[in-house]
């Protein structure tokens, strides 16, 4: 096995605050083999996901002009799921959203190309407006004999009147302040969403509190860019229809990622 994939999926065992900040493989999304099998559902609007606590279900409108339809993408022993848009009013736009949605999903899973790793990546719809939709993508990797599975989080954020990917942190000044906001955010159990695990609240808390601040605001600025050699955190962020949240990587002990929600009105 590649000493740099393996390496990317126990790097979070390192209970430091330097886990997973480096060797992780390149991800280009034009060097994405296509070797796969790409298959289709009807087209049909999204089901309802169940979010984490804490988190407003999504909604969905009627005067949204146009469908999503789920594409699967399966290579080897790895499989993801991901999100098409259908029936939207600009057809060229359509194609250049579909395009690159399906890319970057591609690329989400190109680091784990490897015959000992096994992978399965579905999505949920958290937000749907007709001019935004922010897509989660969440699952496991395993390594052949591995003791256990490594969870996995990753985001896609579509402005559906430009066409272009939304990065979330961008209308905001990425400072002390921001670092300052994420810190006092609340924490998303993913596990026990209805009652949190307090010891592990608490645990996720101090490790966001063992980093200098300077290393969050360096690590922010990549949020949500798929190649995890310049996104070294594994820091994404997705929205809902009153909050924002961040998600990123933490020892396996504490989940492999954490979600933390921000209060919007400590954001500058």
């Amino acid at each position: 096995m590649n000493k740099k994939l393996l390496f990317a999926t126990i790097s979070c065992l390192i209970l430091t605050a330097g886990c997973g900040r480096s060797d992780f493989v390149d991800i280009e999304e034009s060097e994405t083999e296509e070797t796969g099998t790409e298959t289709q559902t009807p087209v049909q609007t999204p089901g309802t996901p169940t979010p984490p606590a804490g988190i407003d279900e999504p909604r969905t409108t009627s005067e949204s002009s146009y469908v999503l339809e789920k594409t699967s993408y399966q290579t080897g022993n790895l499989t993801i799921h991901y999100p098409q848009f259908r029936q939207l009013n600009d057809k060229e736009k359509e194609d250049s959203i579909n395009q690159w949605i399906r890319e970057e999903a591609l690329s989400y899973i190109q680091p784990y190309e490897d015959p000992e790793v096994s992978m399965d990546m579905d999505y949920q719809i958290m937000m749907q407006t007709p001019k935004i939709v922010s897509i989660v993508y969440t699952g496991e990797s395993s390594i052949k004999g591995g003791a256990y599975p490594t969870h996995l989080l990753f985001t896609t954020n579509v402005d559906i009147t430009s066409g272009k990917k939304l990065k979330l942190l961008d209308p905001y000044t990425i400072n002390d302040a921001l670092v300052e906001a994420l810190k006092k955010g609340t924490y998303l159990d993913r596990e026990n969403p209805s009652q949190p695990n307090q010891e592990k609240t608490a645990a996720v808390f101090d490790f966001l509190n063992s980093v200098q601040n300077q290393e969050w605001v360096d690590a922010l600025k990549q949020a949500d860019n798929p190649n995890l050699e310049e996104n070294t955190w594994g820091i994404f962020t997705y929205q809902t229809p009153d909050s924002l949240v961040a998600s990123f990587q933490v020892p396996h002990a504490l989940g492999d990622h954490a979600e933390i929600r921000l209060d919007r009105t400590t954001l500058q």
